[in-house]
């Protein structure tokens, strides 16, 4: 019996996709129990990229350090329209830093972040940084996506 390789995780799959310049417009990576580490990994896939477009990164585990780097990355993206970070782990200080990118950024367009432990005031400083005086002459004005999400208790489940 031959030995089969072991099966790469989808985060080695997509290392190994932007290693060899051959990513598509999409990163999908939602549900997949990354943490802090995982997404400061994918921070550096997307630093320099210009392939990439949209970003989704949802259900996972990484807290405020993790959006951080992502949001850095995109920040400095020139080519990624939106990020969709829902149901991830990370509160107002990854929100401050998805703001700052949302404002720094000439591509950006739209921005999910519901579900994530994020206040009130985060989530206007977010919509604030989208529909900030931009000047980035032709390029729309991003679109923040803000909604809150309510969650009922169900006998100790959560119901959506």
């Amino acid at each position: 019996m031959s030995e089969s390789a072991p099966k790469q995780s989808p985060l080695e799959v997509a290392q190994a996709a932007f290693a060899a310049g051959t990513n598509d417009e999409r990163l999908f990576l939602s549900n997949m129990q990354l943490t802090d580490a995982d997404a400061t990994t994918i921070a550096g896939l997307l630093k320099g990229d210009t392939k990439t477009k949209r970003v989704f990164i949802g259900r996972n585990l990484f807290t405020d350090a993790g959006a951080s780097a992502i949001a850095a990355a995109v920040g400095a993206s020139s080519t990624i329209e939106e990020l969709w970070l829902p149901f991830n782990k990370f509160g107002d200080a990854g929100a401050a830093d998805v703001a700052a990118a949302l404002a720094s950024s000439s591509s950006l367009k739209q921005v999910w972040v519901r579900g994530n432990d994020i206040s009130a005031a985060a989530y206007a400083k977010i919509a604030a940084a989208g529909f900030a005086d931009h000047a980035h002459g032709d390029v729309a004005l991003p679109e923040v996506v803000v909604e809150e999400v309510e969650v009922e208790e169900d006998e100790g489940d959560l119901v959506w």
